[in-house]
Order: C-alpha cells, then structure tokens, then sequence
C-alpha cells in the first residue's frame, strides 16, 4: 500500500495521512474544494486549504511524524519516488475525469475498482462507436452502385 498526506498547514505535523485507494477524493477536494472522509478521519477543504498532495515518506518507512529527513533517508526513498509520483499523476487524471464526467459515484470506490469502472465505461462507449461505424459503412456498402 502506498502512503501520501493532504498538507493544510506550514507545520510538520499539519497534515492527513491516506492511502493510494483515497488518493482520487482528496484530488477532487482539493480541486473543488468540500469534505470528504478518509481512513484517517474527516478532511473539509473550504477552498483553499489543501496545499499540496505529497508521498507520505514518514508513514512509509515508519518514521514517526515530527522527524527530520537526512540525506541518508532521502537515499533511502530515492527508488520509491517514481511508482509514487506516476501513481499521484494517474490519480489527478481520475480525479479529472470524475470533475469532467460527473461521475461522483467514482468516489465511493477505492482508486483500484474506480480505474476498473472508468475502463470498463470506455470500452462499452468504444462498442456502441464501433457499432455505429459498423452500420454507417454497411449503408454505405448497399448504396454503392
């Protein structure tokens, strides 16, 4: 499981710790503002509260919360950095197409099944194009002389 924090504050301590799986709800919150509950407890977003959405390093590698990074733990994170910074891009593109689509009921799912749903509904719209270009070139077949 991969860890990331909604910063609100300036503080070390200001923050919320939650999962990949939650990671699409806080980006919406933090585009549209609103609440939302976490594993972690309730996050309320009153427009600009939401600073940044960052890997939670602390929570990873079981550091407690007001510990200071050396360069030796910035050595230690350095291979995780890439699957968790491809994992937060392809939650701002759910997220945006959640905004997009009004599809909030893409909230409620962990980001897993959320990914399977907005999947499975671009296949079945990919079908029904498919199936009208089917017809389209099947009239066009008939009318040629």
């Amino acid at each position: 499981m991969k860890y990331y924090k909604i910063v609100y504050g300036f503080n070390e301590c200001d923050y919320l710790s939650i999962t990949s799986d939650e990671l699409h709800k806080a980006q919406v919150i933090a585009i549209e503002g609103g609440k939302a509950i976490f594993e972690e407890g309730f996050f309320n977003n009153r427009g600009n509260d939401v600073m940044r959405i960052v890997p939670d390093w602390h929570r990873v590698r079981g550091w407690n919360k007001g510990h200071k990074m050396t360069p030796l733990d910035e050595e230690d994170i350095q291979n995780l950095k890439e699957p968790y910074y491809k994992t937060l891009a392809n939650s701002k593109l759910l997220a945006e197409f959640i905004i997009k689509e009004n599809r909030r009921e893409l909230l409620s799912m962990p980001a897993s099944e959320a990914f399977k749903e907005v999947k499975l509904l671009q296949n079945t719209e990919h079908k029904q194009i498919s199936e009208e270009v089917k017809k389209l070139a099947d009239k066009f077949k008939h009318n040629d002389p």
